[in-house]
This record gives C-alpha cells, sequence and structure tokens, in this order.
C-alpha cells in the first residue's frame, strides 16, 4: 500500500541557516511520535506511551552508529489528530546534519518549514508502519537571516 502524503512523517529544521547556538526541528506526522521514542533517551523520567501536549523533556537523542546523539529539548506542541514534536538542540550544522540522517533512515521525508506548514495534518492514524525511506536531500533552513526584516521567499 503507497502511503498518502498526509500519512507521511517530515522533518524541518525551523531556525535559519547557519551556526547558532540551537537549533529547532521539527518532527510532524503519525510515525512521529513511535520514531522519537526509538530515537530519544531521556535524562529522567521515560517518556509515555503517547505524546502529551505541552510536556517536554532534557535528554539525548541520536544513534550511536550514525555518528553518536545530541542533548536536546523534546516538546510535544500537539499529539493529535496527528503528532506535532520539536526538537531543540545544539545549531551547528554538523549536529543538524546527524539528526536528519538520524530520522532519514527511519523513513521520515526532509523538507523545509514552508512545506511542512502546507502540508495538511493527517486525519486519521494510518494503519501501516513502515514509511519507504526517501531524502529530499540536506536541511536547509530557510527564511530570513537572523534579525533581518525581509519576508522569506
Amino acid at each position: 500500500m503507497t502511503p498518502r502524503m498526509d500519512d507521511r512523517t517530515y522533518l524541518a529544521c525551523l531556525t535559519p541557516a547557519g551556526a547558532g547556538a540551537i537549533a529547532s526541528l521539527a518532527v510532524r506526522g503519525p510515525q512521529a511520535w513511535t520514531i522519537v521514542r526509538d530515537l530519544f533517551q531521556p535524562s529522567h523520567r521515560p517518556l509515555p506511551p503517547d505524546p502529551e501536549p505541552g510536556r517536554f523533556w532534557l535528554g539525548r537523542l541520536g544513534e550511536d552508529a550514525r555518528g553518536g546523539a545530541d542533548d536536546v529539548v523534546l516538546a510535544v506542541k500537539r499529539a493529535t489528530p496527528t503528532p506535532w514534536l520539536e526538537v531543540h538542540c545544539h545549531g551547528g550544522p554538523e549536529v543538524i546534519r546527524l539528526l536528519e540522517e538520524v530520522f532519514v533512515a527511519r523513513g521520515v521525508l526532509g523538507c523545509s518549514w514552508q512545506e511542512l506548514e502546507r502540508r495538511p495534518p493527517a486525519r486519521r492514524r494510518s494503519s501501516w508502519t513502515s514509511i519507504t525511506a526517501r531524502s529530499t536531500g540536506p536541511l536547509r533552513p530557510s527564511g530570513p537571516p537572523f534579525g533581518s526584516t525581509t519576508p522569506p521567499r
């Protein structure tokens, strides 16, 4: 069965291109919580079976086999109908690339934040369990440079 467009899980960088202290990544889609739960090691309390809006956790995200993990803050923005998560990590391009590779290896599709905002939320939970791995290339944060008054294209 080929997944519908809104049944896929997406990753987008929300912060402008370039090195910065912090980067924010959005993970949205029916498999977002499942994938993040597999990749995230919380510092203290374990992640619940289902996402809880407004909750956040400090921990490490990544895979040692793919180059390591980064200290991140995981935040649940929305749980239903489709999970919307944010990962706040170190802002260097290598960290962003590492996390992108880890997510893409799990079938998450990379896109720009503008593309992510245009996607309709899934109306139902999908019954299929795997997503065909396909990368749209390296995540390239879009938008004006920090402090710029020029609107994004």
